[in-house]
């Protein structure tokens, strides 16, 4: 079912045991129960519906330790270089997406192995169109963490490396598809 056909009032994401999301008008009560909540309308299969109802996004004890080590090791690096202030701002334990988070945009042109499931090539080659390079944080399905500066500009320079050494020499496809 196309997600324009659908009703908001009466439209259901349900997940099946493979964990498929689904947009779907009906579900059927014999095989899913209902969650809803904050005006969100979740079918899930009953053998599920224990788990998911529990279920929060918060940090776990130990991604909280990780990040306290990590923490520790780059304020090491950093007193070594006798800066003038250091800041630290580490997460809580209760994450919200309420407060700022960043808004490093991404996504819209996502690098992959293969054209059915990417847009580009890993050196930042259209599938399509073998003289069209896209640049820029558009190539990640997602936002991993923060500033993704460094990554950018190194997906850059590995893209302009190829274009001047590859590509000009052999116009075309770096990656066949």
């Amino acid at each position: 079912m196309k997600q324009e056909n659908l009703k908001p009032e009466s439209t259901w994401l349900t997940i099946d045991a493979a964990g498929k999301l689904d947009l779907v008008e009906k579900f059927d009560p014999a095989m899913q129960v209902e969650l809803a909540q904050d005006g969100v309308k979740v079918a899930v299969p009953k053998d599920a519906a224990d788990r998911i109802r529990g279920l929060v996004v918060d940090f776990k004890q130990n991604e909280l330790k990780m990040q306290d080590f990590t923490m520790a090791k780059m304020e090491a690096i950093a007193r070594a270089m006798k800066p003038r202030e250091i800041r630290k701002s580490p997460r809580g334990p209760h994450y919200d997406i309420q407060p700022y988070q960043s808004t490093h945009n991404t996504g819209g042109a996502v690098m992959g192995a293969n054209p059915q499931e990417s847009v580009v090539n890993r050196y930042l080659q259209h599938w399509d169109a073998p003289n069209l390079f896209v640049t820029g944080a558009s190539a990640f399905p997602h936002n991993s963490g923060y500033n993704p500066t460094g990554t950018v500009s190194a997906l850059a320079f590995w893209a302009a490396d190829a274009i001047r050494n590859q590509y000009l020499k052999h116009p075309g496809p770096l990656v066949q598809a």
